[in-house]
């Protein structure tokens, strides 16, 4: 709270932090208006499958499951008027990890079924995936993509 009050307030219009519970919901006005000017993302994460039936299932992560994209989207879509939903994924991945690896780094997103994606590290996530959130935002008429930068602008923070 320090650094983002004496610090990243100062320089930035929004600070981030990261709350599951709050399912990426943002009210626009709250977060524009009131010191520090918190943001709350959603970070599309890897992690064992969601199949229980399927050795993926138990692949071991640190903590967490893999996302699938009808929670984000679901999310989505239960957002209001003057609401605002910040998503982020860390790296995008395809088909499954190459052979020749020497890491122990491993996924799969070669099923079409996004239940029995996976991934062993959670910054690795499907393209796949990643692009079916991305259509049903695009889908949506009513929603509105844009910048933080552009957001800030338009909300008077503070950089303007």
């Amino acid at each position: 709270m320090n650094l983002q009050t004496n610090y990243g307030d100062k320089c930035f219009d929004w600070g981030r932090q990261y709350d599951h519970g709050l399912h990426g919901q943002n009210f626009l006005s709250t977060a524009s208006t009131t010191p520090p000017h918190w943001v709350y993302p959603v970070a599309v994460v890897g992690g064992p499958c969601a199949d229980p039936t399927q050795p993926c299932y138990t692949v071991h992560v640190q903590n967490g499951r893999y996302t699938q994209p009808s929670t984000i989207i679901n999310q989505i879509q239960r957002l209001k008027p003057g609401m605002w939903y910040v998503l982020q994924a860390y790296i995008l991945v395809t088909g499954t990890n190459p052979k020749y690896t020497s890491n122990m780094n491993r996924w799969d997103c070669t099923s079409s079924n996004p239940a029995e994606h996976w991934s062993n590290v959670t910054v690795r996530y499907c393209w796949s995936d990643y692009q079916q959130i991305l259509q049903a935002i695009a889908a949506d008429p009513n929603i509105t993509v844009t910048d933080p930068l552009t957001l800030g602008q338009e909300w008077g923070r503070p950089f303007n």
